[in-house]
């Protein structure tokens, strides 16, 4: 005969396995669920619910180092024109395993020029995720002067990388999400002009999904300079909006 403490037990390992299925990685590892790891908080958190028609997710320099497998140091530069508050986010951008760093505490103040840096190792959570994320899977971005995203942002362009700088700045990717179907068209502007330097081609994005805008600046003068989407929502007419200011400095030194 089944007695209590055999049910009680059948019964913890079924919850326990129920578990494990719901969330397999936190499962089969610990310690990569987000949390506070000193200079920043960084793991696998539960599924982002994002409330915005469209919403920026990452802001990079074009730049891709050689790097298989992952380094076991990841660093961000950036160029600031003037002294700011800046807010860092790195995130996949195609969800799988729901990576999230944020809240970065420097060891420097953020000051003028190319000097900004941050920098984390990948062996606390990036190298234990299961398969391990590549660098071109990881979206970065550095919000001024507010954390929360909005439908006009002022952000510096990361280079993201490893061991080598670039020299130049050639190309930007901006990388943004719309709640559903939807068509957007992009146009970058000199900062105070009307008249547009480059207006792309219609784009369709998938409701849900990541989708990049480039834009080529090998012939753009230093200054600042914003890129502007706007759009409509497929299933609603819903008008999209989002604007993106930055300032471009193709020296990095």
């Amino acid at each position: 005969m089944r007695t209590l403490a055999t049910t009680l037990g059948i019964v913890l390992v079924a919850l326990v396995t129920v578990a494990w299925i719901r969330d397999p990685i936190a499962g089969a590892q610990s310690g990569i669920e987000y949390q506070d790891r000193g200079n920043r908080h960084e793991g696998v958190r539960p599924r982002p619910v994002s409330g915005y028609e469209i919403e920026l997710l990452s802001a990079l320099v074009d730049y891709q180092e050689p790097a298989s497998p992952l380094p076991d140091t990841l660093k961000l530069r950036f160029f600031l024109s003037d002294e700011s508050v800046v807010h860092l986010v790195v995130r996949e951008l195609e969800l799988t395993h729901y990576y999230w760093l944020d809240q970065v505490k420097s060891s420097q103040q953020w000051g003028r020029g190319y000097a900004n840096e941050f920098s984390w190792p990948t062996d606390v959570v990036l190298k234990k995720l299961s398969p391990t994320m590549t660098m071109s899977e990881l979206g970065a971005l550095a919000r001024l002067g507010r954390p929360e995203p909005s439908a006009d942002e002022r952000v510096a362009p990361l280079i993201l990388y490893h061991t080598r700088l670039p020299k130049t700045i050639q190309r930007y990717l901006f990388a943004l999400k719309t709640s559903t179907d939807a068509r957007v068209v992009h146009t970058v502007f000199r900062e105070g002009a009307t008249s547009p330097i480059v207006t792309g081609a219609p784009l369709r994005p998938r409701g849900g999904r990541p989708f990049v805008v480039q834009w080529d600046a090998t012939k753009a003068a230093p200054g600042s300079y914003r890129v502007v989407l706007d759009g409509y929502a497929l299933d609603s007419n819903q008008r999209l909006q989002q604007t993106v200011r930055f300032t471009h400095q193709p020296t990095v030194q």
